[in-house]
């Protein structure tokens, strides 16, 4: 899908996205839509804070460090696994 713009995948439960999901797309996507997910953010989920899309929404709920923060707003720094 290298002309994939726009996921969205609101209020659907995930809470890992692997970085082969969008292969291939990343170069093109300009809004990653996670809200309403339980999203954890960790090392899992570098990739995505490495390669931001344009407009990526959804907040951390894991671990509780990040609980609520945007994933537009967290540096890869705190990314642990």
């Amino acid at each position: 899908m290298p002309n994939l713009q726009t996921v969205g995948l609101k209020h659907n439960q995930i809470s890992v996205i692997p970085d082969s999901s969008l292969e291939g797309s990343l170069s093109k996507l300009q809004f990653l839509l996670l809200e309403g997910n339980p999203m954890i953010c960790d090392c899992r989920l570098a990739w995505l804070i490495k390669e931001k899309p344009e407009a990526v929404s959804g907040e951390c709920h894991f671990p509780s460090k990040l609980k609520g923060k945007h994933i537009k707003d967290v540096e890869s720094d705190y990314l642990k696994c």
